[in-house]
């Protein structure tokens, strides 16, 4: 693949991705219960799909999108953001490693492992950060309650978004044409 072509589809995904992020802006939509679900699992989809797709330029995908989680305000704390997006690139890479380089398992084994490997770090280092960073800077009552509420969103949901976004992306990348796959 070209390097033009590769970098032109590394900029129709960024720009999927944030096109689901702003879902969140739509009125309403942030306030159902299932929309971290939803949203979550689309972003994770592309992550997914740029992994296959253009390889390591998806990390690009995994670090912008926790830029616009900030700017859109569903990310409150920008300490947090190297954090998210550690774990967002996480997906490419593991992807890129066990899939395209050494291709020791299949996609659909490979988004399990990717899906894991993402959830299980911002389980345990995201919450921490946040106890590091955030909580001292709050008063006690509100430092406790914004504390469990985000350590809640970076727990099991993380791995139900991701493992529903890499369903969804092994079934879309069986349906497109094998060449244009990175």
């Amino acid at each position: 693949m070209t390097k033009t072509r590769t970098i032109t589809q590394t900029a129709i995904l960024i720009a999927l991705a944030v096109c689901f992020q702003l879902l969140l802006l739509i009125g309403g939509f942030n306030a159902l219960p299932i929309s971290q679900y939803i949203v979550g699992s689309l972003v994770n989809l592309v992550l997914f799909i740029a992994a296959s797709r253009v390889g390591l330029w998806g990390l690009l995908v995994g670090i912008i999108t926790p830029i616009i989680a900030f700017f859109t305000g569903h990310l409150a704390f920008p300490v947090l953001m190297p954090v998210i997006m550690i774990g967002n690139c996480l997906i490419p890479f593991v992807w890129w490693l066990l899939h395209a380089k050494l291709k020791l398992v299949s996609e659909f084994i490979t988004a399990i492992i990717a899906s894991c490997v993402k959830a299980a770090f911002l389980w345990f280092v995201a919450p921490a950060v946040f106890s590091a960073w955030v909580v001292p800077t709050l008063s006690a009552a509100l430092g406790a309650k914004k504390y469990a509420i985000f350590a809640t969103s970076m727990s099991y949901p993380q791995l139900v978004a991701a493992l529903i976004g890499g369903v969804l992306a092994v079934i879309i990348l069986r349906l497109l044409p094998k060449q244009t796959q990175a």
